[in-house]
């Protein structure tokens, strides 16, 4: 009787790991990933842009102009590449 209970126990134990273990490694979401960045219109940094931290294709204003974040909100410089979203 013990023999049959390894049997299916051993892997029923291996399915609850593989399941934990890829609900634990997908704890990244696109709210962390999102950021604000500027582009420049008519002065430095006057124009917010949706964008993303995650890498890709270059963030960009509508109209044309690429965006970049800022270190610190208050910041009238923006030196932090941004990617589209």
């Amino acid at each position: 009787m013990k023999k049959s209970s390894k049997n299916w126990l051993l892997p029923l134990v291996a399915i609850a790991l593989a399941i934990g273990g890829a609900f634990a490694t997908n704890l990244n979401t696109n709210d962390n990933m999102l950021s604000t960045g500027y582009a420049t219109v008519h002065m430095p940094c006057d124009t917010p842009v949706d964008c993303s931290t995650v890498p890709g294709l270059a963030c960009k204003a509508p109209s044309g102009q690429i965006a970049y974040g800022k270190i610190n909100p208050n910041d009238g410089f923006c030196p932090v590449i941004l990617y589209r979203k």
